[in-house]
């Protein structure tokens, strides 16, 4: 009896084991088959979410571009806001650009995002004019010093930030505008503003970092960074100086350059601003238009005048060195006399070309002359000189070329590196001729 009890239990157990393989034998194709159904399902629900995706950012686009179509397109240099906010978006899709975007100035539903050496002083003197946030009374943008626009403290004006949950609705939903420049130009533009002019900040900040960036060139940036800085230094920093310690730095901690120095998309990424109007500095006169028009001011200064415009930069440019020097006399422990001052102003004009390069002749002998009669006798320079726009541009243009033609290539290839998305979102020549011409191997 218990054999056949045995027995039994063994021959249930094997059909048992039978009837599991054979159930699980059935169930394998029938689980493969929903397996390979719902993935078909999930790619396809994958397809329609891209393509959904694809089809808000042409929206979005559209939306945009409308946008900007209302405001005055205007072709400049053969392209427009349409082919411009196109290109950037393009790029943008294509591209994970770095960077952010920091504070805006918003006025009457405008948003303005601002980059250092890219027409910044027009602009922030405009927002500053309009919210009344000047520490005296002015008629028009053009009355604010730069001193005041770029060191006094704003007091009305509260800057206001994309990914600020406070603040984020209101941006997206307003007009918003950027402008843009030459990479090239502008380095050369802060080099010329901080370094050939007086700048307290940036001789103390950075002119010793430079110097030991180049004559050390196996040195880390730590090793430069933490060495010991003296208060201030009057060091006559070269370009290639310069640029060599912008494209040390960018090479390895871009996002940590100065704002002068840096890409533009590190401080005002189109990629996440997604601006509505992009004006290049190149046509400043006649691309802030639309601008100033929607702002609601129709004559806002009295310096779209070529003449005026060059007198008023003189004017301010003097007002500024002048005001640093005589505020920081003690802190450069008058390591830059007021006849140096004055040389080095004379200089910056020639480079800017608003005085001829045989200018020296006429100042011979005579400097210094102090702040009133200094910027007088500059201005009646440039005047009788009769220069015009054209003038100023040629021989700006043939200073800023020989100085980037003394750079060594490698510097110039890790410069154009570095600015390679600005190149790219705004549509200029990552290798001018001009730069490069026919120097060897420089692609």
């Amino acid at each position: 009896m218990t054999i056949i009890v045995r027995t039994i239990r063994g021959v249930s157990r094997m059909a048992i084991r039978r009837m599991n393989f054979l159930c699980a034998f059935i169930a394998f194709p029938v689980v493969l088959l929903l397996i390979i159904v719902s993935s078909a399902d999930n790619n396809e629900y994958s397809r329609n979410t891209t393509r959904g995706k694809e089809a808000t950012q042409e929206k979005d686009l559209l939306f945009d571009i409308a946008r900007v179509q209302n405001y005055k397109s205007m072709v400049t240099n053969g392209d427009n806001q349409l082919e411009r906010i196109t290109r950037i978006n393009k790029v943008c899709k294509k591209m994970n650009v770095p960077g952010t975007v920091k504070g805006l100035y918003v006025y009457n539903n405008i948003s303005y995002c601002y980059n250092y050496k890219v027409a910044s002083t027009y602009w922030i003197q405009i927002y500053r004019f309009l919210h009344q946030d000047v520490s005296y009374n002015v008629t028009k943008p053009s009355e604010i010093s730069k001193f005041e626009t770029h060191l006094v403290k704003t007091t009305k004006i509260r800057l206001r930030y994309l990914f600020s949950l406070r603040d984020q609705d209101n941006i997206l939903s307003s007009f918003r505008f950027m402008m843009t420049r030459d990479p090239y130009a502008r380095l050369w533009s802060v080099f010329v503003d901080k370094f050939v002019l007086l700048d307290h900040y940036f001789w103390s900040r950075y002119s010793p970092e430079m110097r030991r960036s180049y004559l050390h060139p196996n040195a880390t940036l730590e090793d430069i960074d933490t060495a010991k800085k003296p208060k201030f230094q009057c060091l006559d920093i070269t370009f290639t100086e310069f640029l060599n310690y912008v494209a040390k730095k960018g090479e390895r901690k871009p996002e940590n350059l100065d704002d002068h120095m840096r890409p533009i998309h590190y401080g005002c990424n189109p990629c996440f601003y997604s601006p509505n109007y992009v004006g290049k500095v190149e046509n400043m006169i006649r691309e802030k238009t639309p601008i100033i028009e929607k702002l609601g001011l129709n004559t806002t200064d009295d310096i779209d005048d070529f003449k005026s415009h060059v007198v008023n930069e003189i004017s301010m440019i003097t007002d500024f060195e002048f005001k640093l020097w005589s505020r920081f006399k003690k802190s450069h422990n008058n390591c830059i006399s007021e006849m140096s001052l004055e040389k080095k102003m004379i200089e910056a004009f020639v480079i800017n070309g608003y005085l001829p390069e045989n200018v020296w002749e006429l100042f011979h002998g005579l400097l210094p002359l102090g702040e009133k009669k200094f910027k007088s006798e500059t201005i009646n320079a440039f005047l009788k000189s009769n220069r015009n726009s054209s003038v100023v541009k040629e021989q700006r243009s043939k200073l800023r070329r020989e100085a980037y033609r003394s750079v060594p290539i490698s510097i110039l290839k890790k410069i154009r590196h570095l600015f390679m998305y600005d190149f790219a979102l705004f549509g200029y020549d990552s290798s001018p001729k001009y730069i490069f011409g026919d120097r060897n191997d420089f692609r």
